[in-house]
């Protein structure tokens, strides 16, 4: 970049012409004195331009001729003549010279600043630092990612400003080896902005070398991949919840607050002989596993309006596994709240029950039998806890002493009978409960008002490790 003579430019240079022509004039010939205007020529070099250098060199060149007219005769004038072709021979060569090397810093300088214009305009936060960690040029895209502009970062120690107290260790280690000409391509790390919040990049550094071969500065481009690494942390974490979801065997999935269904696991496909496509999109009532009755239908769609106002329910509902496969299912829906509180989603859960409900179904049917076994017996049953709690009694029991079922139930013999009656009841409790056996004994019952002399057999009742419970 060229610039213009100042006044005071042009005042120091005319001053200084006319005192080596002062000097030129005032020296007899045969004294090279008009090398002096090197002098001149080299002054206009720093302004760097063309025009004033080559027209100061041709003015001097002027000022040497008249040098040799005007100045004292001294000397051979083979010599005067030398001398003075060796002042014009200074005085271009000095001024070629400067020309050359005024384009070359030119070229240099557009170079710069056409490599700084580039660096600016790249996406990548692009700095450089030296070997102890100063950084020394600083990009656009760099004050973007970390905040810091260009006054705040060039002179700084990289540590004070992105390096966090983590990952010092190695980023001395990358810097070192850049320092020794390696370099280091698509490195993960994260890092800090002038804020302090933390943040991943893609980073790739890289030595750049002067021109005898030693490395002048390290170069490092960063990438910001903040959002991607947070993006692939979800992806994992997804990945990790369908995992999960596909390796349990309850059924769960995900629908609409309208019951459309969004997402669900293995388990229910794979019983069903289903694909996900076979699912998704459509509503739950239209799914192979519902749709095989309008009764179920029904139910599903009075659930699914239930929890899409904000209510949890479970039931049972019976769903279709096969063309002659039928489970029954303890399903719960869920709903999911925005901050608003409004419904967003229902989340579908169940497990199969069929095995549990034909067991208690068995079991009850079990009970009723044995039931009506003791209530058409004509000997007194009983079953107490081992508080004597009665927890069972058949009906000649009822019968005998005139009391209800619910009456007797949770209750003991001091509540029940006359203390007398109560107090023998309670001690042939106690041996059973003491000896874990059979005691048989003869005691006296009042079956309302009237006396009866009874053989009892009272035993315990033990569970399948042998611990006692009851007695009956």
């Amino acid at each position: 970049m060229t610039t213009s003579l100042t006044r005071n430019d042009s005042f120091i240079l005319g001053l200084l012409i006319g005192a080596v022509f002062i000097i030129d004039l005032l020296t007899p010939l045969g004294i090279a004195d008009g090398i002096l205007y090197i002098l001149v020529v080299l002054c206009t070099l720093p302004h760097r331009n063309t025009r004033l250098t080559f027209g100061i060199a041709l003015g001097c060149s002027v000022l040497t001729l008249l040098g040799l007219a005007w100045s004292p005769e001294g000397g051979e004038w083979w010599k005067v003549i030398w001398n003075r072709g060796l002042a014009l021979f200074a005085i271009w060569t000095t001024a070629i010279l400067g020309y050359r090397h005024q384009r070359q810093a030119q070229t240099i300088g557009q170079h710069d600043k056409a490599l700084q214009t580039f660096m600016n305009h790249m996406p990548s936060a692009c700095f450089t630092f030296d070997h102890e960690g100063r950084i020394l040029s600083w990009n656009q895209a760099a004050e973007r990612i970390y905040g810091y502009s260009p006054a705040e970062a060039i002179g700084r120690y990289g540590w004070d400003l992105i390096v966090t107290p983590e990952t010092r260790a190695d980023t001395q280690r990358i810097m070192h080896g850049v320092f020794q000409g390696q370099s280091f391509v698509n490195q993960r790390w994260h890092d800090r902005n002038k804020q302090g919040e933390p943040g991943w990049r893609l980073g790739n550094l890289f030595p750049v070398f002067d021109e005898k071969g030693h490395v002048a500065y390290g170069l490092n481009m960063n990438v910001d991949i903040t959002s991607q690494k947070a993006a692939e942390e979800c992806l994992t974490a997804q990945h990790r919840l369908r995992t999960i979801l596909d390796s349990m065997t309850n059924f769960v999935g995900i629908g609409t607050p309208e019951g459309i269904v969004v997402d669900c696991n293995q388990a229910p496909l794979q019983l069903a002989g289903l694909q996900r496509e076979d699912v998704i999109g459509k509503h739950l009532t239209d799914t192979y596993w519902v749709n095989y009755s309008p009764l179920v239908q029904q139910q599903v769609r009075d659930i699914l309006q239930r929890v899409a106002h904000g209510e949890t329910v479970r039931e049972d509902i019976r769903v279709r596994m096969g063309e002659t496969t039928y489970i029954m299912v303890d399903a719960c829906y869920v709903p999911v709240c925005d901050d608003t509180g409004h419904v967003i989603q229902i989340v579908h859960s169940g497990i199969d029950v069929t095995a549990r409900r034909a067991a208690e179904t068995a079991l009850q049917k079990s009970q009723r039998n044995l039931q009506a076994i003791l209530d058409h017996s004509p000997n007194l049953i009983f079953m107490k806890d081992l508080e004597g709690r009665y927890l069972r009694i058949n009906k000649t029991f009822e019968k005998a002493f005139g009391l209800s079922e619910s009456a007797v139930l949770g209750h003991c013999d001091h509540e029940l009978f006359p203390p007398a009656q109560a107090e023998q009841f309670h001690a042939h409790d106690h041996l059973v409960l003491k000896h874990t056996s059979l005691v048989e004994s003869e005691e006296r019952l009042l079956y309302g008002q009237t006396p009866h002399t009874n053989f009892v057999q009272r035993f315990p009742i033990q569970d399948e490790q042998g611990t006692l419970y009851a007695l009956g």
